[in-house]
């Protein structure tokens, strides 16, 4: 799995108690087979136990998608019980919480899901995380039809695959109204430098009533993720994977930089931004009323269902500006715990997970890109816009393939945990120099 620095502390509510109290978890099998064991009724076919899934997607963000994936594995596995465990809260914060208190204390759902790699860290080190890749991986040839890096993501040494993607979402995108850009003269393809749209927005608020970028800043979540753009658009590949590394002070000036230019694009928010969602600014673009609009490609969703709001005719995208030779992304995974209440049931679950079938019903609604290289993107009943198609096609030929901190793959979560309350106090405070000693601190775990 990948993993950018070594994992060397405990982190997570209770995982000190956790490491004393759990390590003797059984479960983990090595790097091997799966913990999975089957039970038969007297008629030799296999009982399957009620699989409890937990997520976070609800509402608009991500409700439909997953209903779309489980009807297709209610069709597959009629035989199989299912419970959905609905935990709301932006970028998975209400599941977050919640699986830290079921795990830590021995009550796993049979899955969740929610963000793979090192975010897992503490879960894998307290040895509440299971190994599928006999049981699933290999049974369904993932490591051939999964690029390398998502492959990754999914093991942690000594245990094997603990878990199997579901979607991708590219982050470092500009979205923008095409009506509004065109009235006031912009050419979003030109903006070369994350620092050249605030002459940009300028203009779109010169020259038409609706403001440069519609942003919800009423969760450090979408202020944290801004600047990680900001800071990769503006400095540059090499600059961004040294911040990943949390070599901060080598890049002082670049992380102050990044700082000074999201404090300039404030000016050009809608003025509830510190009030609404994700999705609620998505609607500012929507209705004419901004310009711009950074977020994931989850907020393609929110576009497909607003009617009268076709991709390139009042749509379209950019690359977030200068970032245009790298692909930001964020998987959103099914992991197995160990001591799993439904062994068969979760196994069903996720060998259907990572079929082409599972990952176009998810992903042609949710608005963001299959995990597979030969996913179909045309379909009878599930199909692709046109942004999707481009999008699949970047995922697929990215030589920059990363993540991010903000939606966490890449650092142990004490660090995520930081740099969520560095944001949580930059985004009412704009104390650029507070901000930027907050981020070396951050990294001190």
């Amino acid at each position: 799995m990948i993993s950018r620095r070594r994992y060397v502390t405990a982190a997570g509510t209770g995982l000190a108690a956790a490491l004393a109290g759990c390590s003797g978890s059984s479960g983990s099998s090595g790097g091997g087979g799966s913990t999975s064991t089957s039970t038969s009724s007297s008629s030799g076919e296999t009982e399957f136990n009620e699989l409890e899934i937990m997520i976070a997607w609800t509402g608009e963000d991500g409700a439909a998608a997953f209903e779309a994936l489980h009807n297709g594995f209610k069709e597959e596995y009629p035989d199989v019980p299912t419970k959905i465990n609905d935990n709301p809260g932006g970028a998975g914060t209400g599941l977050a919480t919640a699986l830290d208190t079921r795990l830590f204390n021995d009550n796993p759902p049979g899955t969740w899901g929610f963000f793979p790699g090192n975010d897992l860290a503490p879960f894998a080190e307290a040895g509440l995380l299971a190994s599928v890749t006999d049981s699933v991986w290999e049974q369904g040839n993932f490591s051939e039809v999964f690029p390398e890096y998502i492959d990754r993501l999914h093991r942690f040494e000594g245990i094997g695959h603990i878990g199997v993607p579901i979607e991708f979402n590219r982050l470092n995108n500009l979205f923008y109204n095409v009506e509004i850009v065109e009235e006031a003269g912009v050419d979003p393809s030109s903006i070369s430098a994350p620092s050249d749209l605030v002459a940009a927005m300028e203009q779109v608020q010169s020259e038409t009533d609706a403001v440069g970028m519609a942003q919800s800043s009423k969760g450090s979540w979408t202020v944290f993720q801004l600047w990680e753009t900001i800071l990769l658009g503006e400095y540059g590949y090499d600059v961004y994977t040294t911040y990943l590394d949390g070599d901060i002070e080598s890049i002082e000036g670049e992380i102050k930089g990044a700082l000074e230019v999201y404090k300039d694009y404030r000016q050009f928010f809608n003025e509830d931004a510190g009030s609404i969602s994700f999705n609620e600014s998505a609607s500012t673009l929507i209705a004419g009323e901004a310009a711009f609009y950074h977020q994931g490609d989850w907020a393609v969703g929110n576009f497909n269902r607003a009617e009268g709001f076709e991709y390139d005719e009042q749509w379209q995208h950019v690359p977030f500006p200068g970032s245009g030779d790298a692909f930001l992304g964020q998987a959103a995974s099914f992991m197995y715990p160990a001591n799993n209440p439904a062994p068969e049931s979760t196994i069903r679950w996720l060998r259907y997970a990572g079929t082409k079938e599972a990952q176009i019903r998810f992903n042609s609604i949710k608005g963001g890109v299959p995990c597979r290289k030969d996913a179909p993107m045309d379909d009878d009943e599930f199909s692709f816009n046109a942004h999707q198609k481009s999008q699949y096609e970047d995922f697929l030929n990215a030589s920059n393939l990363n993540g991010t901190i903000a939606h966490n793959n890449v650092v142990v979560p004490q660090i995520k945990t930081n740099m969520y309350d560095v944001f949580s106090t930059f985004k009412g405070s704009y104390d650029v120099e507070k901000g930027y000693n907050g981020i070396v601190e951050a990294f001190e775990v």
